[in-house]
């Protein structure tokens, strides 16, 4: 289970990260808008793009903190949470269109994605846990690191987790 300050912290980042998406995807969508764009309404469009990414972030954030709330509550980590989130996140699109259909339809195709991937991390979770474990022999891709290039005993990049220095 979370915490309610890992709660709180996790949802104003995600929330964070979502505005900055959010104004991303709609700065890029800016150009194809209907319509031409003329130097008087630079400010309209400005402000289209900074409400969109607000929107973005606010239903982020909404999610998270609907789910991570969900949990809490309930003191279970299933796929309802994410249903109960996914609500939480499509009222705040209702509020933002002041319409309940795009809302619940937000809510919905949010609520399918939440199960099936909720669903879809159990059953890896499941089928790796069953998998009996293999130590890492140096075969498979392994995290690399950039040293510090006046390192006395590396030179360039090293594998993490080389307890014996290489001196060159």
């Amino acid at each position: 289970m979370v915490h309610e300050a890992d709660c709180a912290q996790t949802t104003v980042r995600v929330a964070a990260i979502g505005a900055g998406l959010g104004l991303f995807a709609s700065a890029c969508g800016a150009p194809w808008a209907v319509g031409p764009v003329e130097p008087t309404t630079y400010r309209a469009l400005f402000k289209d793009i900074g409400s969109q990414g607000l929107l973005f972030g606010v239903m982020a954030g909404a999610y998270v903190g609907g789910k991570c709330f969900a949990e809490s509550i309930r003191n279970k980590e299933d796929a309802w949470n994410g249903v109960y989130a996914a609500v939480a996140a499509g009222f705040v699109n209702s509020i933002r269109t002041q319409r309940v259909g795009p809302g619940a339809a937000a809510a919905a195709g949010l609520s399918v994605f939440s199960v099936v991937s909720d669903l879809w991390t159990a059953h890896v979770r499941d089928v790796e846990s069953r998998r009996p474990h293999k130590p890492n022999r140096g075969m498979v891709a392994e995290p690399i690191m950039p040293t510090f290039l006046g390192s006395k005993y590396t030179f360039g990049y090293s594998r993490i987790g080389n307890p014996e220095p290489t001196e060159h």
